[in-house]
């Protein structure tokens, strides 16, 4: 349930790891969020200082972690590999071009695709450029799981994952 300061509430029921978009004027808000058994797991007061900002109102306080990927248009893409690595709960991941934002309730949007998006396979290249970074913004446990199965699947062929008994 979300108040405004001297107004009335709006209540929402999202599903666990889901997403509701809503529009918040500026102004001081406070939220409550109870899990299915009506514990109370959020009681918090927050602020919007910017009404023509987006935000996700984070309500698990879980880290997110921004991943930017680049998208290139070139006969040698090898040569625009990222040198990057990634640390996360002490487990560095190599040529992982990624941020932690730390748990927080109300974190603003510095990315180009939300929880709720996929990162697309290709993208649009403007001008005489050959290159562009997006940004996907996930939650920590779901982007450190893709990273360990792809670490876990990266050197099996494709008959061999065929193999394999789910």
């Amino acid at each position: 349930m979300i108040t405004a300061e001297g107004d009335s509430a709006m209540e929402y029921e999202i599903a666990g790891y889901g997403t509701e978009t809503i529009e918040l004027k500026e102004g001081k808000y406070h939220v409550t969020a109870t899990s299915v058994l009506d514990s109370v797991f959020v009681d918090e007061d927050f602020e919007i200082t910017d009404e023509s900002y987006s935000y996700n109102l984070n309500l698990t306080k879980q880290d997110y972690i921004i991943e930017n990927v680049m998208y290139i248009v070139s006969d040698n893409p090898e040569l625009y590999t990222t040198n990057e690595s990634f640390t996360y709960d002490g487990k560095t991941y190599e040529e992982v071009d990624a941020d932690v934002i730390p748990g927080a309730l109300l974190v603003a949007s510095a990315w180009d695709y939300n929880l709720d998006e996929e990162m697309p396979e290709e993208v649009t290249i403007y001008g005489d450029n050959n290159s562009t970074t997006k940004s996907k913004v996930y939650r920590a446990q779901t982007f450190v799981l893709y990273l360990e199965l792809y670490e876990l699947f990266n050197g099996m062929d494709e008959e061999e994952l065929g193999e394999l008994d789910f």
